[in-house]
C-alpha cells in the first residue's frame, strides 16, 4: 500500500466542502470528477477519477497493424479529517499528482491552499524510533553527496544490517540527505518492510499482524512541523 501526504489549508467547513465535490462529481459526460464514499462534519473519503481512452499498435500474425483502443481509469483515493488538520492523506497514488491537486484546489476555492511536502527520511526513522519501534534501514539512496569543493554525486548503500553506520565510515563529517529509504519497522515483534521517500510517498508492506493503523499515526505524526501553519 501507498499512502502520501500533502499540505492542505483551507477556510471552508468540511460541510462546505462536502457540497463542493458532490457539486463537481464524476460523470459520463465530462469523463472526471470527484466521488465520495463517505462525507460528514468532520471525515470526507472519496476518489478523483480520470477517465482516458488510450491506444496502442498491435500486429497480427501476418504482419499487420491495426490500432486498438481501450479505456484507462486513473483513480486517486483521498482523505480529510479533522483530526489530522491542514494535511490531506493520499492512497495509492500515481507518480504525478498535478491533475488530481489542480481539480482538489479548484473544488476548495480560492482561499485554500494545497502543495506537496518534502520528507526529512532520516528524521522519521528517528522519530519512529524514538516512540520504542524498532528500524533497521536496509538500503539508503543519497543525493548531494559532496565528492569535491563543487561536486556533488547520488550514492546507494545497501546491506544485510542497518547500513546507517556506515555513513561516517564512507563519508566522514558529511552531512547527508536521503532521497529514499527501504526500512524494516517492527512493532511487538510485527514487521513492516517500508520504503520511505523525501517526496512524502510510504510504500509498506505489513507482515502478519503488523498493527499498520498505529504505525500510519505515528508517520503521520513525524510530519506534524510540514503541516503548520503561522498565525
Amino acid at each position: 500500500m501507498k499512502i502520501k501526504w500533502v499540505a492542505f489549508r483551507t477556510n471552508y467547513s468540511f460541510n462546505d466542502l462536502v457540497q463542493s465535490f458532490l457539486y463537481n462529481q464524476y460523470s459520463q459526460a465530462n469523463e472526471r470528477g470527484f466521488v465520495l464514499t463517505r462525507a460528514n462534519d468532520k471525515l470526507i473519503l472519496g476518489k478523483h477519477v480520470v477517465k482516458t481512452l488510450q491506444k496502442e499498435s498491435v500486429e497480427d500474425p501476418f504482419g499487420g497493424h491495426f490500432e486498438r483502443e481501450y479505456t484507462v481509469f486513473e483513480t486517486v483515493e483521498f482523505e480529510l479529517s479533522a483530526e489530522r488538520p491542514n494535511s490531506l492523506k493520499l492512497k495509492n497514488p500515481p507518480r504525478k499528482l498535478k491533475l488530481f491537486l489542480q481539480d482538489f484546489l479548484h473544488i476548495c476555492g480560492f482561499r485554500s491552499m494545497v502543495s506537496e511536502i518534502k520528507v526529512d527520511c532520516l528524521g522519521v526513522v528517528s522519530f519512529l524510533e524514538s516512540k520504542g519501534l524498532k528500524c533497521q534501514v536496509t538500503q539508503m539512496d543519497l543525493e548531494g553527496v559532496p565528492i569535491s569543493d563543487d561536486s556533488t554525486a547520488s550514492l546507494t548503500l545497501k546491506g544485510v544490517g542497518d547500513v546507517r553506520s556506515s555513513i561516517q565510515n564512507i563519508l566522514p563529517g558529511k552531512s547527508v540527505k536521503a532521497k529514499k529509504l527501504s526500512v524494516l519497522i517492527g512493532i511487538d515483534g510485527e514487521r513492516c518492510s517500508s520504503v520511505i521517500a523525501s517526496t512524502g510517498l510510504f510504500l509498506l508492506n505489513p507482515r502478519g499482524e503488523f498493527p499498520l493503523s498505529s504505525l500510519e499515526v505515528l508517520l503521520y505524526e513525524s510530519l506534524l512541523g510540514k503541516f503548520l501553519v503561522s498565525n
